[in-house]
């Protein structure tokens, strides 16, 4: 069987929800035990330890003290995280933590190498290390119908944010441009850059619908690879439906059109409603060519 390894999580703004979705019962449950759970509000860190019965810390000298803790989950601010990564790696202990991973590209490189010099794991959330399957069902499609080269995508997603300044790094423009790119729609960056490869150039539209806070709450990002496709990503934390998160897109080859998760969830090119949380890929082409 199995031994879980004890695990404290870092940063409770977002680790909490990580620990409900991916943790407590999510696909992470037979890996890893929550040992301590950690955070500067110490009201929340305690909030959070009675739920989970495990202990509270509020420093990650705290956390390292702890010789129980084998791996630390961290979700702070990127604004200095390549040090807390390299103080816990040097104890000889791995890290999982989330995009963006650190404001200071050389900070991150240097303890990405300093990493892999002890041997130590820094796993990121996103890029992943392998293709998803949504992506690798692409891929598939595309060499199975002989797609052609990539022409376009089209990505989405959104959210009901109604937002407050609260003095963290999301107020601040600079470090966080063009909000809900940089919070929600990076992850398709990923994807686009997966698709496209390299970027030749990128413009940013932004606007201040509801927020109040510095920064803003609907972007649209466009990019021009180049290899001449074109890609935008419209990501906005201001529209409130049945249907946040959906990371929909419509990908244009040169003889085929793929969408993800497009369309409202009750219409499925295959007449049966989809299952909310699940992702969809349909693939439709032109009638002198091969169809699935």
């Amino acid at each position: 069987m199995l031994k879980k390894k004890i695990i404290a999580v870092i940063g409770l703004h977002f680790g909490q929800a990580a620990i409900d979705l991916w943790i407590k019962d999510g696909p992470g449950a037979p890996f890893f035990e929550i040992g301590a759970v950690c955070d500067i509000n110490q009201a929340k860190a305690k909030a959070s330890a009675q739920q989970l019965g495990c202990k509270a810390y509020f420093s990650l000298d705290e956390v390292l003290e702890d010789p129980t803790i084998e791996a630390v989950f961290l979700f702070t601010s990127p604004i200095g995280r390549a040090n807390l990564i390299r103080q816990i790696i040097r104890t000889g202990r791995d890290v999982m933590t989330t995009k963006p991973f650190e404001l200071d590209p050389v900070e991150a490189l240097d303890v990405l190498h300093e990493a892999k010099r002890l041997n130590r794991v820094v796993h990121m959330n996103s890029p992943s290390p392998l293709l998803g399957e949504d992506l690798s069902q692409v891929t598939r499609w595309r060499d199975r119908y002989n797609l052609g080269c990539p022409i376009s995508c089209q990505m989405e997603t959104w959210a009901n944010y109604r937002e407050k300044a609260d003095g963290s790094w999301y107020d601040n423009p600079d470090l966080c441009p063009a909000a809900p790119i940089f919070r929600l729609g990076i992850y398709m960056i990923n994807d686009l850059v997966r698709l496209f490869g390299a970027a030749e150039s990128v413009n940013v539209l932004t606007s201040r619908v509801f927020t109040k806070r510095p920064t803003v709450d609907n972007a649209h990002l466009g990019i021009l690879f180049k290899s001449g496709a074109i890609g935008s990503i419209s990501s906005s934390f201001c529209v409130h439906d049945i249907e946040p998160y959906r990371d929909a897109f419509t990908l244009n080859f040169e003889r085929g059109t793929i969408y993800r998760n497009a369309g409202p969830y009750g219409l499925h090119c295959s007449g049966v409603a989809p299952e909310r949380g699940k992702t969809y890929l349909s693939l439709v082409m032109g009638t002198d060519g091969d169809t699935p």
